[in-house]
């Protein structure tokens, strides 16, 4: 299955809900300002690294102590 996704310059995205409880290892997001629903990404028990560039205001994420895979975020 899909392990790799970049979601970048997409201005109206607003959910990124249809990504929870999948297996993404390596996730990148840029420029995606209007994403409101960062907390899915808690839901991803494979996530290793992810990207967040120029997405607005991304609240702390509390969840990433749940996922035992997760080493990276830049």
């Amino acid at each position: 299955g899909l392990r790799v996704l970049e979601l970048n310059y997409l201005s109206r995205l607003q959910s990124i809900r249809a990504i929870g409880n999948t297996q993404l290892e390596d996730i990148e997001f840029e420029s995606c300002p209007k994403v409101g629903d960062w907390g899915v990404l808690g839901e991803l028990p494979t996530l290793r690294s992810l990207s967040v560039l120029h997405c607005g205001e991304v609240p702390k994420l509390k969840t990433f102590g749940s996922l035992t895979r997760f080493r990276y975020l830049p």
